[in-house]
């Protein structure tokens, strides 16, 4: 009698703990990718085909990129989250020196409190984009810092990813179905240089990609069959 019930309960077990793999890029929906330029601060890049990131201070030639995914097909738990781009363009690479240092990239995102999470790729600016600090360089409070990119042994074609815990809760808290990352180089070396990622219009390359891994919801049937388990194991020991 007991080994149909601790059957039916593996099973159950076993459908709840299933998890499924989700991969979004900005191709998706309403993903977007864009970057801005605190030197032309009216002038939009949504059909670029880059996006570019450059520490060049208050000298007029500093860029953040915006990327923004659609989780409207995410209705379950994410138990893991990974977020990687691909390098398409290294003004290192004929400098032995620098390639052998390693240049930061933060990722932030954007709070769903902020005004803008829902931005146009062919409308956003440096004047315009949500949390972005005007007056500076980098984000303002409406951003929350998930983890640093460190980009060494610059290749070409590499796809830098960053995974962690606070990437994890910052979508399992979103409450919109939109996630906006925010990208800045923050190493000062070689202010001069422009790293260069692909955006959803690159051809060559793939779109910036969020790859989700969520814990299922129990179906229906499974739920009925861990309920009669357990209306049976109460019935034998009413019996008894």
């Amino acid at each position: 009698m007991l080994k149909p019930l601790f059957v039916a309960l593996n099973l159950s077990v076993m459908s709840i703990a299933n998890a499924g793999l989700i991969e979004i890029d900005t191709n998706f929906g309403n993903g977007a990718d864009s970057y801005i330029h605190n030197g032309k601060k009216d002038s939009n890049y949504g059909s670029a085909n880059t996006l570019l990131l450059r520490n060049d201070g208050d000298n007029g030639w500093h860029r953040q990129s915006y990327i923004r995914f659609d989780l409207s097909d995410i209705t379950e738990t994410v138990a893991n989250a990974s977020f990687d781009l691909a390098l398409t363009y290294n003004i290192l690479t004929d400098n032995d020196a620098l390639v052998a240092n390693v240049f930061d990239v933060e990722v932030y995102g954007l709070l769903d409190s902020s005004v803008g999470n829902n931005w146009s790729e062919n409308a956003i600016t440096w004047n315009n984009a949500a949390g972005n600090n005007v007056n500076s360089n980098g984000f303002t409070s409406d951003f929350s810092l998930l983890g640093t990119l460190s980009l060494k042994d610059i290749n070409v074609g590499d796809r830098f990813t960053l995974d962690n815990d606070a990437l994890v809760n910052f979508i399992n808290n979103d409450s919109d179905n939109l996630v906006t990352l925010g990208l800045r180089r923050v190493n000062s070396v070689r202010t001069d240089s422009s790293f260069q990622f692909a955006s959803k219009e690159n051809a060559n390359n793939g779109a910036p990609m969020l790859s989700l891994t969520t814990t299922a919801v129990p179906e229906p049937g499974t739920l009925a069959i861990f309920g009669l388990g357990l209306i049976g194991l109460a019935t034998r020991r009413f019996i008894k």
